[in-house]
């Protein structure tokens, strides 16, 4: 049959399913980025990208469903007798789990700038958390254009995921010159198989949040 994040809301298994993919993605981008850091510049810095934009999703999303009420997870919520007390308590734990990940965030992007002056290892920071941020954005954006839900909701929902969700990301820049780090200076080479396998992926979840993948 076919899927796509935008469709079907409302289901228990939507909501569960789209915050699970998430999480599999962060986990599995803080894997490859803490086996590549420092040896592997490229494979680093799409692992803490995938950890990085992923994991404030999922977070954010566990933060601001039960709080105003709605999204998907609202119908995992509901089922609950005592709702009241079941919201408050998924949002306070997204707010433990947000400060976990606010500390993760700056100290993974510190390793990841690697070492240099304060200025040059902000900057360098600053333009890698703006580009992943935009793209992430625009990704999730042109997916929803496409969404079985219409185009501007699809739209909507796109922007609010991503940009709304990740800006957290644009704040740890400003954090990596508060302690310096061992390693070279971050150096990402450009290569022609890089770009390609870059706008493979930006196309295949751009496939997944708008029309869907269609499974015979």
């Amino acid at each position: 049959g076919s899927w796509s994040a935008f469709r079907n809301a409302g289901w228990v298994l939507y909501g569960v399913s789209g915050t699970f993919a998430n999480a599999v993605l962060a986990l599995g981008g803080w894997i490859v980025f803490r086996r590549s850091v420092g040896t592997r510049a490229t494979a680093a810095l799409v692992g803490w990208a995938f950890f990085a934009v992923n994991a404030w999703i999922a977070t954010m999303y566990l933060i601001a469903s039960p709080t105003f009420g709605f999204g998907d997870w609202m119908a995992v919520l509901d089922r609950f007798a005592a709702r009241g007390p079941v919201r408050a308590s998924a949002a306070i734990t997204g707010l433990f789990i947000a400060g976990l990940l606010w500390q993760e965030t700056g100290t993974s992007l510190a390793r990841l700038v690697g070492n240099g002056s304060v200025e040059d290892r902000t900057r360098r920071a600053a333009v890698l958390t703006k580009v992943i941020w935009l793209a992430s954005g625009v990704i999730a954006i042109a997916g929803g254009l496409y969404a079985p839900a219409g185009w501007a909701r699809g739209a909507a929902i796109g922007m609010g995921t991503t940009l709304g969700s990740t800006w957290p990301i644009l704040l740890a820049a400003r954090r990596v010159g508060e302690k310096p780090v061992p390693g070279t200076p971050l150096e990402i080479p450009r290569s022609p198989g890089v770009i390609v396998a870059g706008a493979i992926a930006a196309s295949g979840f751009i496939a997944l949040l708008g029309p869907g993948l269609r499974i015979d």
